[in-house]
């Protein structure tokens, strides 16, 4: 199932308002990487679901894939396995697969890491107080 991040513009906004961690914007676009690569961006590779950056103005924004298919989400559930955190179930849903995907992003400027260990295990604890305080 394709998730249409743009129907869950709103919900992720809030996640983004309430995090605590400053104004964050949310961009949707066709392609991460193609837009990645208009603005002279370094690459990870293709087909990337999403990354957060830190615009020449100072606006950190959360660029994500408008459109995240089957595979897309399949390799960033993968990732959890590769890396040792096993299944998770919960992110099978579209909407904390969201949540995880723009939280993880939003980490690796929080923490100033590429780490994707330390970014799951901060998003998941920011899901986990949300969860808490719903």
């Amino acid at each position: 199932m394709t998730i249409d991040v743009e129907r869950h513009r709103d919900h992720l906004e809030k996640v983004l308002a309430n995090l605590g961690e400053g104004e964050w914007i949310l961009w949707t676009k066709d392609s991460v990487e193609g837009w990645a690569e208009s603005v002279n961006l370094p690459q990870r590779g293709a087909f990337i679901p999403a990354m957060a950056v830190r615009a020449s103005d100072g606006r950190r924004i959360v660029v994500i894939r408008r459109l995240l298919t089957d595979d897309i989400r399949d390799g960033v559930l993968g990732g959890f396995l590769i890396r040792g955190r096993g299944d998770q179930k919960e992110l099978e849903e579209p909407v904390p697969f969201l949540e995880h995907l723009v939280l993880h992003e939003v980490a690796h400027h929080v923490l100033d890491t590429k780490d994707d260990d330390a970014c799951d295990a901060w998003a998941f604890e920011k899901m986990a107080a949300r969860r808490g305080n719903a």
